[in-house]
């Protein structure tokens, strides 16, 4: 009896061995470390300044991993849509429409770990685009993409390629639970693949490219933007309440006199001090306070002096814009001419357009938007002067300047 008893003691403890070494091995199992080889990033530090592009590049960059060469970068910024309103469903459908197999999910925080694992480990290699938060602070609630290339369980973290913190970026499971509170959108994660029929068309994964060094400024830098692209929030708000300008005002002005600012390349200058005079301007348009000075200054003293060699590497940051011609852009002198318009003072507006001029003839897109092209701010400036005087010589010389220019295009 004693005998049968130890044997049954015996076999009870082999068969929680067994059952705990099944349980280990299948957590094993369930463990990824792994990171998704010669994913392509895009966004800020490749001259993508627009904080709503961000779901043009994630398309960018799924398209390049897979060797899809069939859409040029200018081509997705005019067919994707922008903005914290653009779905993962209108990427999907993208994605589908073009050949590709996709995968929706929304999984609470507690589970996206989990979902993510099923397409990045070693036998997958899917990258994940992902919805979460811009900003970890509560009060500002924008959205932004980011494409997931690797997990470490052994480390609890997520590699991921992000718009406005760089390449191969480490967010640890915690924190990004925190920033994982997207809202308005039913899908939060999209895994997408060639289907059998697109694959043996495309050009295929350049599995030996290397991930390049993040640069040392991306950490400073990306707190920075995450907090600047707020200001698109605040603005689409200040739409149904104009008296909000004021607190935007502020808020750029604070941006503008941040020290981390001065980590940025030259060109990421002159695009945030020009946004601040555009800020200025439109506040004074609203409500006028004498902010056009101010608006002028900021470009005269702040970012006149810093249009030039703008093609030239900063602290290992190259950004090779379109819209630098010779080593200048144009657009802040042709913003300079909308402030002067806004003042009534034609000919400083005109003698601003002859220096852009000279810069760039052609009718140059800042960001693809709703932002006119220059064309369409010269002439806005050029009616305005003939409206006030129909004989004014600079404007009708301006007037057929531009037509001519339309016609050559």
């Amino acid at each position: 009896m004693e005998n049968k008893r130890n044997l049954y003691l015996l076999g009870g403890i082999i068969l929680v061995v067994i059952i705990a070494g099944a349980g280990f091995w299948y957590w094993r199992a369930q463990q990824v470390n792994h990171l998704i080889p010669g994913v392509p990033y895009h966004g800020i530090y490749d001259c993508y300044f627009d904080c709503y592009g961000n779901p043009v590049t994630s398309v960018l960059t799924v398209l390049e991993y897979y060797g899809d060469e069939r859409f040029s970068r200018d081509e997705l910024m005019k067919r994707i849509p922008r903005g914290d309103k653009v779905s993962l469903k209108m990427l999907g459908q993208f994605f589908e429409e073009n050949g590709y197999d996709t995968y929706f999910a929304t999984p609470p925080k507690e589970k996206v770990i989990y979902e993510i694992k099923k397409f990045v480990n070693p036998d997958k290699n899917i990258p994940v685009i992902v919805l979460k938060k811009r900003s970890p602070d509560p009060q500002f609630e924008e959205n932004v993409y980011a494409t997931v290339i690797g997990i470490s369980d052994k480390e609890r973290k997520m590699i991921v390629h992000e718009y406005l913190f760089g390449n191969n970026y480490e967010i640890s499971y915690d924190d990004f639970a925190g920033i994982y509170a997207p809202r308005r959108f039913p899908r939060t994660m999209l895994a997408v693949w060639p289907s059998e029929n697109l694959a043996p068309q495309l050009k295929g994964k350049n599995t030996a490219l290397p991930y390049p060094l993040r640069l040392p400024l991306m950490d400073t830098v990306g707190p920075f933007l995450a907090k600047q692209s707020d200001i698109g929030f605040m603005v689409r708000e200040a739409e149904e309440d104009p008296a909000r300008y004021e607190d935007i005002v502020k808020f750029a002005r604070e941006q503008n006199i941040d020290p981390r600012l001065e980590s940025f390349h030259p060109l990421m200058k002159i695009y945030l001090r020009t946004g601040l005079a555009r800020i200025l301007r439109k506040a004074d348009k609203i409500n006028p306070q004498g902010r056009l000075d101010e608006a002028i200054k900021v470009i005269t003293d702040e970012v006149l002096p810093l249009n030039h060699d703008l093609n030239q590497p900063y602290q290992g940051w190259i950004l090779p814009s379109k819209l630098i011609k010779n080593g200048k852009v144009a657009f802040p002198l042709m913003y300079l001419g909308t402030i002067y318009q806004l003042k009534g003072d034609f000919n400083k507006a005109f003698d601003s357009l002859e220096a852009a001029w000279a810069i760039d003839t052609s009718n140059f897109i800042i960001q693809p938007s709703t932002i006119p092209r220059a064309y369409d701010i010269y002439e806005s400036i050029i009616q305005d002067a003939l409206r006030r005087n129909p004989t004014d010589t600079r404007a009708l010389q301006w007037l057929r300047r531009v037509e001519k220019a339309r016609l050559e295009i």
